[in-house]
């Protein structure tokens, strides 16, 4: 009987311990030649991937695929109704030595065959530990090979911003993304076709991307990351000055662009924005405490005006916009000459002449 290359015109092993050493995507000659006779082939798989072994010929034959413990983990007799030949297809979880045993299905009979190995290493691993790292802006080719086989990512986002991962390509694509070992959203068919979309927006840190689909075929995983250009949260509000022009932008769906004002002294601060976004802005003591809103400045102007009288200390203006685009928002602080209530009245004499100013509408000095 020859072995692997046909060189050897022995007779196959008949145990793991006399196993004939056959290589990955090979084809190798057998042949039972006496009744009851079972020969067995070793076969190194170097990573996860899908191992196909199956015979060739006119005799009929089974096999069986045993790990490196002799434990069997596939059985097969006939691959169809016409063709009495074994096919075993197995998902290889573990690298390592494996052994393919060959007899005939029938005890009394003798006969020729061909083994048949083939091997595909799974293009990303089905273990989340394993996962493929790609950048947050990429194009990334994968492929389901089997029944249930998953494709797992890794993405590390640099700053908070929008996250979007979607796969195109002709099958039906599942997608979950994950971080801290939780699953934050999923997705079946919102994208092109039945591939799946997801929109997520995202925190600094490392996120995880798992592809499944119901049918075999190939994808391309896309992965798209839009930075967030100001802090989202009042604790990482960018700081500006009382005269300064700031440029913005809502880049995502819920939005918040958070920005803090030192105020120097009791005064009327404005804050409001232009552009064609339509803008809504809300104002905040130093403790967080909302002490003012606008939405539109007037009927015909969808930008937000805020005019409230304040005291020196920081204050916070959040934007935020029913839409995703550009504005400018422009803060601007005037200083009030004399106290407005009661308690904050200036002392002048009685026989005195002293200038003043109403700054603001609805402006007022008290003496």
């Amino acid at each position: 009987e020859a072995t692997a290359s046909g060189n050897n015109p022995n007779d196959d092993g008949n145990n793991r311990e006399t196993a004939t050493s056959i290589d990955l995507n090979s084809t190798t000659s057998g042949n039972i030649e006496t009744v009851g006779d079972v020969d067995y082939f070793t076969i190194k798989i170097p990573s996860t991937g899908t191992l196909v072994v199956k015979t060739t010929g006119f005799a009929d034959t089974n096999g069986s695929l045993l790990d490196a413990s002799g434990t069997e983990i596939a059985f097969n007799d006939d691959n169809s109704a016409s063709d009495h030949n074994f096919e075993i297809s197995t998902f290889i979880q573990d690298a390592g030595t494996y052994y393919v045993k060959v007899k005939r299905s029938s005890a009394s009979s003798t006969g020729h065959y061909t083994l048949i190995s083939q091997f595909t290493p799974d293009d990303h691993s089905s273990i989340r530990g394993l996962a493929t790292a790609i950048s947050p802006n990429s194009t990334t080719s994968g492929r389901i090979g089997r029944a249930g086989d998953e494709d797992w990512f890794k993405i590390v986002i640099p700053s908070t911003g929008k996250l979007v991962v979607k796969t195109t390509g002709s099958i039906n694509t599942n997608g979950e993304l994950y971080k801290d070992g939780n699953r934050n959203v999923s997705d079946d068919n919102s994208g092109s076709g039945n591939n799946f979309r997801i929109e997520y927006n995202v925190m600094a840190g490392t996120y995880y991307v798992k592809v499944s689909a119901s049918s075999t075929g190939s994808y391309s995983l896309v992965s798209e990351f839009i930075s967030d250009d100001y802090g989202n949260t009042i604790s990482t509000a960018a700081t500006i000055g009382t005269t300064s022009t700031t440029s913005g932008s809502i880049e995502i769906d819920r939005d918040k662009d958070w920005f803090k004002i030192q105020i120097p002294s009791r005064g009327t601060l404005v804050v409001e924005t232009t552009g064609s976004t339509d803008t809504n802005g809300s104002l905040y003591n130093v403790d967080g405490d909302e002490i003012a809103s606008n939405n539109d400045s007037n009927a015909s102007n969808h930008n937000f005006r805020i005019e409230h009288k304040v005291t020196a200390g920081i204050y916070y203006v959040k934007v935020s916009a029913s839409s995703i685009g550009h504005y400018t928002l422009i803060p601007q602080f005037i200083s009030d000459d004399y106290g407005n209530t009661r308690s904050t009245a200036i002392s002048i004499n009685p026989n005195s002449t002293t200038s003043g100013n109403i700054e603001t509408a609805g402006d007022e000095d008290y003496f």
